[in-house]
């Protein structure tokens, strides 16, 4: 019968003697797998176990460096990451394997912005290429790859680097005065273009603090109020509702500052991947409203008047609304959601 287990410390948690029990019975074969809990200490006497009575073991922590020295061989996958989660017994002797990396690595190869946008890009080429976010580099190469030399406008968090491309560096996740150039330079842009124009947009996860363009208060204050908001506990899609109501660019604002039409790739890193949440959503419409958002101070306790003063002329109607779904302007946005997190679990799932 064959004999395998989990080492660790603590391990009682482990859904692994489930799975591989599910596994080893829908193979047909005849084993067992159990949960070993493992101090450091024990791990010499445990490995002992294994060369004489186990076909072999994963370890989890705090295992996978200091297994190494108890080892016959290790792969030269695990060499180089100094760790190992897998062991097999092979008459008497314990061979070591790191699939963790390797999994790692195929989910990432699956989830790359350049291979996720190359395959979604539009057939017809843009008059004009717009990318903002973490990802924003790779997404922008993959068009200019694909369609050549177009005009483009590319925003970056700042420590970044993007060889061979003009681009903004601005900060994340709180703006500077960098945020504040790139959304004015962006609104330029789209202003410029008349209605034949086509645009193609790609946005990734931080685009929020890299195009900022205050509305009714001062740079200062919203870098103010976003800080405070990252530290009231407030979820993204609270944050993102306060952020659009003080902003020229963001809950769509980007489609209404321009008549061309505008094709969005969308690659998202929050939980449910609205796309009104992805970067504030800039080119899409916005289900929130300024007295939500006023409501959202409230409840966090963050006083700024400035911003009170301009969410409660909103609230009584003196200010125009973000992007609603309604607005005939929806009907010069075309968008895909390119990746998600989901995406990358679901290619480490299959490893």
């Amino acid at each position: 019968m064959l004999r395998f287990a989990v080492l660790g410390h603590p391990v009682a948690h482990s859904l692994s003697p489930a799975m591989h029990a599910f596994a080893l019975e829908s193979l047909g074969l005849e084993g067992s797998y159990e949960a070993w809990d493992t101090p450091l200490e024990a791990l010499p006497g445990r490995l002992k176990e294994v060369r004489r009575a186990f076909r072999g073991v994963n370890l989890t922590l705090p295992l996978k460096e200091a297994a190494l020295a108890h080892l016959d061989w290790v792969s030269p996958e695990a060499q180089r990451i100094g760790a190992v989660n897998t062991v097999l017994q092979v008459e008497g002797r314990l061979f070591g394997f790191n699939t963790d990396a390797p999994g790692f690595l195929e989910a990432l190869k699956a989830t790359d912005p350049y291979r996720l946008t190359a395959k979604h890009l539009p057939p017809w080429r843009p008059d004009l290429v717009l990318a903002v976010g973490k990802a924003a580099a790779p997404m922008l190469q993959a068009a200019l790859d694909r369609y050549g030399e177009v005009p483009y406008h590319l925003t970056l968090p700042k420590g970044q680097k993007a060889p061979g491309l003009k681009a903004v560096f601005a900060r994340h996740p709180v703006p500077d005065e960098e945020s504040a150039r790139a959304a004015e330079e962006v609104l330029g842009l789209l202003q410029g273009l008349s209605p034949r124009a086509r645009v193609l947009a790609l946005v990734s996860g931080g685009g929020s603090a890299l195009w900022c363009a205050p509305l009714g208060i001062s740079l200062e204050e919203k870098r103010a109020l976003t800080e405070a908001l990252l530290k009231s506990g407030a979820s993204i899609h609270e944050m993102n509702a306060v952020r659009k109501h003080l902003s020229r660019i963001k809950g769509g604002r980007a489609l209404l500052a321009t008549r061309a039409k505008v094709h969005v790739l969308l690659l998202s890193d929050v939980p449910g991947d609205d796309p009104s949440v992805i970067a504030s959503g800039p080119f899409h419409p916005d289900p929130t409203t300024y007295a939500e958002a006023l409501a959202l101070l409230d409840r966090y306790g963050l006083a700024f008047p400035g911003a009170r003063a301009v969410l409660r002329q909103g609230a009584e109607g003196r200010l125009p609304e973000t992007l609603k779904p309604q607005d005939p302007a929806l009907r010069r946005l075309a968008w895909r959601l390119v990746g998600t997190n989901l995406h990358l679990l679901r290619a480490a799932q299959r490893f």
